[in-house]
């Protein structure tokens, strides 16, 4: 429902391609779509920034509870390496 998109692949479709479809309007239909695709497409743009809003906090998310359990690991091995091999350590670090 709405105007059809004026894009390449599309302006070469032929008229009968979007013929039955009660809702199209516009090239290369003659049903017109006077002032009707102003709204759709801007509500269709906000809807697209909400969801990019969307993926991108989740995306944050993601990165933060990854990040957590990746430096306890760390840590976790640090501490292992340190508690019981402390002259390799101190071997590779070049303190011996």
């Amino acid at each position: 429902k709405g105007e059809i998109p004026q894009g390449t692949q599309i302006t070469g479709q032929s008229k009968s391609s979007f013929e039955g479809n009660a809702g199209l309007c516009g090239l290369p239909l003659e049903e017109s779509c006077f002032g009707a695709s102003a709204p759709p497409i801007q509500q269709h743009k906000q809807d697209e920034d909400e969801e990019e809003e969307e993926e991108e906090v989740l995306n944050w998310k993601a990165v933060a509870i990854s990040y957590a359990p990746g430096v306890l690991f760390g840590l976790a091995i640090t501490q292992l390496i340190v508690s019981y091999k402390p002259l390799w350590l101190a071997k590779i670090i070049g303190l011996n």
